[in-house]
C-alpha cells in the first residue's frame, strides 16, 4: 500500500533498475500537521477542565447535598472514583502532550525525508492510541464507583 507522497503507476519517476530517488512532497501534509496542533492543545484545555470540574465537582456537590444526614457509608466507592478521575486527567494530560510531541515528530520527519520509512509520530502515535482509551475507562469507572456510592448512601 503506497504511502503519502509516494509515486504511483503513470508517474513521471523512470522506470526500471536506475531510478533515481525521487524526494517525497509532503508540503501539504506538513502544512496540516502544524495547524492541527494548536487545535490539539485547544481541546485539550477544554477536555480537562470538563473533567475536572464536571466530576470532581459533582461529587463534591452531592456529598453534602444527596447523602443521607449522619455519617456516609462506603466511602472507599468516593475515593476510588476520585482516584479514577484524577488517573483520566493525568492520562488526558499525558495524551495531550505526546500527541505535541508526534505532530513535532511527524514534521521532522518530513523534513528529514524519512516519513515513507517510519510510522508517523512515532511513538508518541502509538501511546496516544493507548492513552486515549484508557483515559475515558478511568473517567467511567470513577463515574461508576460514585454511582455506587450514591445507592449505597441513599438508601
Amino acid at each position: 500500500m503506497p504511502l503519502v507522497g509516494d509515486q504511483q503507476e503513470g508517474s513521471a519517476e523512470p522506470q526500471g533498475g536506475n531510478a533515481l530517488p525521487v524526494k517525497r512532497d509532503y508540503t501539504e501534509y506538513r502544512k496540516a500537521i502544524l495547524e492541527a496542533e494548536p487545535r490539539s492543545q485547544q481541546a485539550f484545555d477544554k477536555t480537562v477542565m470538563a473533567l475536572s470540574s464536571g466530576a470532581l465537582g459533582v461529587s463534591f456537590a452531592f456529598v453534602d447535598k444527596i447523602v443521607r444526614p449522619g455519617s456516609p457509608v462506603a466511602m472507599s466507592y468516593i475515593a476510588a472514583a476520585w482516584f479514577c478521575w484524577v488517573g483520566s486527567l493525568t492520562l488526558v494530560l499525558v495524551s495531550h502532550y505526546f500527541s505535541a510531541l508526534a505532530m513535532r515528530k511527524t514534521v521532522k520527519q518530513i523534513d528529514t525525508d524519512v516519513l515513507h520509512k517510519q510510522h508517523p509520530g512515532g511513538w508518541y502515535d502509538y501511546a496516544i492510541v493507548v492513552l486515549n482509551p484508557l483515559g475515558a475507562a478511568s473517567f467511567v469507572a470513577g463515574a461508576i464507583l460514585a454511582g455506587l456510592f450514591v445507592l449505597e448512601n441513599v438508601r
